[in-house]
């Protein structure tokens, strides 16, 4: 069956049919494709894909991030609402401007599933869907749009066994696109930036860190961070918080657990310092941590902002070594290694504009009290 012939058909079912009552929709067989191959997506479901792929989108948090590590952007088209408002900062976005001028095909989050109606518009050969907010959304899509609709393991965090279900991601997406050398290419890039990290990084740190205002469903502020925190892991220091049990990777801290701490240093998210500011309001005491008085709190792009952000987490592993641990990573030549990570990652660098924008890879001053605003 063709697309169009299956669309003509879907649009008898009405608006209503579309918006609600599933079981009067086309089941996940009846899709609008001449499928000549099978693939088993992420979540394990066997799902039929046309030979040629020219036509993609791709829906919830982390899912477009992979589109655009294939420089496949030209493929993509529609975009999800947050990627022409709220995330507009992130690399992927920032290293493709013409994604704002997209159709939008229904909202960002957690529990993102696109709407039929526009996603019928803009004819997808393929919707690529994080596995994020559950797997029961792919054989909705599936069912109301009659496309194919492959899940995206994307794990967090990204440990070592972590990396290597993403690495089978990147796979995944190379064999739907016709990409298997580009999906090893970045496998290659990600996995060597993060060997020669690890060369570097001192084999007994003292120094110790704490990353603040990482994102986790939303912004976040101060108490909020990440275990296992990625660039702490890569370049050796020793963090805090390592000691929390979690599941999820994002942690919430008691502020009096994080005095006790008291860390050397504190890495926060550049774009959650107004949350940050607000958790200070509330927690005055929180104004003697050592790394506050003595200047020690650096602003960093965000690792996790619409999930996991691996090109940052690299470059700014470099940096908290540089910062940590000077005479083990010497004098880091910060916007070189961006032009190298995002470069092979995005056929891109988007460093200087993100780095201007965000105010990230400076000193931040947290003693004062007030509201920054930025976001």
């Amino acid at each position: 069956m063709n697309r169009r012939a299956f669309l003509g058909g879907l649009g008898t079912l009405g608006a209503v049919g579309l918006a609600g009552c599933t079981g009067s929709l086309p089941g996940p067989s009846a899709l609008a494709i001449d499928a000549s191959r099978e693939i088993l997506d992420g979540a394990g479901r066997s799902v039929p894909l046309p030979e040629t792929v020219e036509r993609v989108i791709a829906i919830g948090p982390g899912a477009l991030r992979q589109i655009a590590y294939f420089e496949a952007i030209d493929r993509v088209v529609g975009v999800e609402r947050g990627e022409q408002a709220d995330f507009r900062t992130l690399p992927y976005n920032a290293a493709n401007p013409e994604l704002q001028d997209l159709p939008i095909i229904g909202p960002s989050g957690p529990d993102a599933a696109g709407d039929a109606e526009s996603i019928l518009a803009v004819e997808p050969d393929v919707v690529f869907l994080s596995a994020i907010g559950g797997t029961g959304a792919a054989d909705r899509i599936q069912a109301q749009t009659g496309v194919p609709t492959v899940v995206l393991d994307l794990p967090i965090p990204l440990d070592s066994g972590g990396r290597e279900r993403l690495y089978d991601t990147w796979r995944l997406v190379g064999e739907v696109l016709h990409e298997p050398t580009r999906a090893e290419s970045i496998i290659e890039t990600v996995s060597d930036h993060v060997a020669a990290i690890h060369e570097q990084a001192p084999e007994r740190p003292s120094t110790t860190a704490y990353a603040g205002g990482v994102s986790y469903k939303g912004a976040q502020g101060l108490t909020t961070t990440r275990v296992p925190y990625p660039p702490f892991q890569f370049s050796g220091a020793k963090n805090v918080a390592e000691s929390v049990s979690t599941d999820r990777g994002s942690v919430d801290i008691d502020p009096e657990r994080l005095l006790q701490w008291d860390p050397d240093a504190i890495f926060l998210s550049a774009q959650n310092t107004g949350l940050i500011r607000d958790d200070l309001s509330r927690h005055p005491a929180l104004r003697s941590l050592s790394a506050l008085t003595s200047g020690h709190t650096f602003a960093v792009p965000p690792v996790s902002h619409y999930h996991e952000n691996v090109g940052t987490m690299l470059v700014n592993a470099y940096y908290v070594g540089a910062t940590l641990f000077p005479d083990r990573f010497g004098a880091v030549d910060l916007q070189s290694i961006a032009a190298s990570v995002y470069g092979s990652l995005l056929g891109e660098n988007p460093f200087p504009e993100i780095r201007q924008q965000l105010s990230a890879y400076e000193r931040i001053d947290l003693t004062q009290r007030g509201t920054d605003t930025q976001s």
